[in-house]
């Protein structure tokens, strides 16, 4: 899990070079992220935007903001 004091003490461009795994299932209006997916940070500010690792069968890849960073943990 990523603290919120962790959070705001590193820079946007940091988090633009780990890739976490979403810790609980991510949802909006739209669609649903499994918990245990892959994910590059995109961008940082009211949360993260995370972009979802392309779907292994049709090569969608989902992009979904807001994520409160307490939501994933870094694995690189």
């Amino acid at each position: 899990m990523v603290s919120k004091q962790e959070y705001e003490k590193r820079t946007k461009e940091y988090w633009k070079t780990v890739k976490v795994k979403t810790n609980c299932i991510l949802r909006n209006g739209i669609i649903e992220i499994p918990k245990g997916t892959l994910c590059a940070i995109v961008r940082k500010g009211g949360g993260f935007t995370l972009q979802a690792e392309p779907c292994k069968t049709c090569g969608v890849s989902v992009l979904i903001s807001k994520v409160p960073p307490e939501d994933v943990y870094v694995v690189s």
